[in-house]
């Protein structure tokens, strides 16, 4: 068989099908009235007597076993996810119900593009469970398991393109946040699986967002992680300080801030992507602390990540989390 020859996709071609779609080397025989019922953009294409830009016959009287030949200038993946999401019941179930990024990015580019309003608020969703807007929040994750607890740098730069792409801002600060940890992890490794330039990195993310993502990875990620890291010795001084010495709590304090600051910024989590430190970091820091100063400390470490939480957003030109979230629940219909 000649390489070239389209592939019939089994779970997509309907032997009553009466019309054929063509992406990529993949085709897909399926029905007009249901694909007009759900796209608006098909709809419009079906109703005129040639189809729009983007979606040409391969000739003019193109035909394939009866029915009319239409070619999408879509890669075959995105389309083969797309219309098994809208042909095959729970391929892309509804949140919290687990299912793969490689399906979310798909079909969330693809119902943007030919305005499939139900199935683009069905992956938006999936794709926001893991980009929370409020750090407070213990979000549910229906699909990063597969690649918890981090995230790998091609993943995270799919999902950068696509929320650019279909207007999804508030999924950009966490992901290029993790984006940094990915790049920082991968530096910190002699000899990485696959490993990726900076500058094509750079060049990928959307324009906009390269000078500030630039200034994040080579600046500002460390100063956040400093900046959260001064609970350990600020306030010098902590009032009602249970310890037989409070100068003694105090140096103590301080001399955690110079071990405590290095060892976060060589770890794989940026604190603010770390909700507490681990029970051995906490030993470690608060060996000889009084408990009062001790609970201080952990209270102290919240309400500066929280602080540096409310920056994210402006510092990648994003504006605030409130306009954000605005925009979240608009787009996802929620009151």
């Amino acid at each position: 068989m000649d390489v070239d020859e389209p592939v019939d996709v089994p779970d997509l071609w309907f032997p009553d099908g009466n019309i054929v779609l063509l992406a990529g080397n993949c085709r897909f025989k399926l029905y007009k009235g249901i694909l007009a019922s759900r796209s608006a953009i098909f709809r419009d294409m079906l109703s005129l007597p040639a189809p729009q830009p983007g979606m040409q016959p391969i000739e003019d009287d193109a035909s394939f076993e009866g029915c009319p030949v239409v070619v999408l200038h879509d890669d075959e993946k995105h389309a083969t996810h797309f219309f098994k999401a809208m042909f095959i019941p729970r391929y892309l179930p509804q949140f919290p119900q687990p299912t793969k990024l490689e399906r979310i990015l798909s079909c969330l580019r693809m119902s943007h593009k030919y305005d499939v309003e139900y199935l683009q608020v069905d992956a938006l969703t999936h794709l926001s469970s893991a980009f929370t807007t409020k750090l407070a929040n213990a979000s549910i994750c229906s699909w990063k398991d597969e690649i918890s607890p981090r995230f790998e740098i091609k993943d995270v730069l799919d999902i950068i393109v696509v929320a650019d792409k279909v207007n999804a801002p508030w999924v950009l600060p966490g992901a290029l946040l993790s984006l940094a940890t990915a790049l920082h992890r991968q530096s910190a490794v002699s000899q990485p699986t696959e490993y990726h330039e900076p500058s094509e990195v750079l060049e990928t993310i959307p324009f906009a967002l390269r000078r500030p993502f630039f200034r994040w990875l080579t600046t500002g990620r460390a100063r956040a992680a400093e900046r959260i890291l001064t609970f350990v010795s600020k306030p010098v001084g902590i009032d009602d300080c249970c310890g037989t010495d409070d100068t003694n709590c105090r140096w103590l304090r301080l001399w955690a801030t110079g071990a405590l600051v290095p060892h976060s910024l060589e770890n794989d989590r940026h604190p603010l992507e770390n909700p507490s430190l681990t029970e051995k970091t906490w030993a470690q820091l608060l060996t000889g602390i009084c408990a009062h100063c001790s609970a201080t400390l952990k209270e102290k470490y919240q309400e500066n990540r929280e602080a540096e939480w409310e920056r994210l957003p402006s510092a990648f030109g994003l504006g605030s989390w409130d306009q954000l979230e605005a925009l979240r629940k608009s787009a996802l219909a929620e009151d």
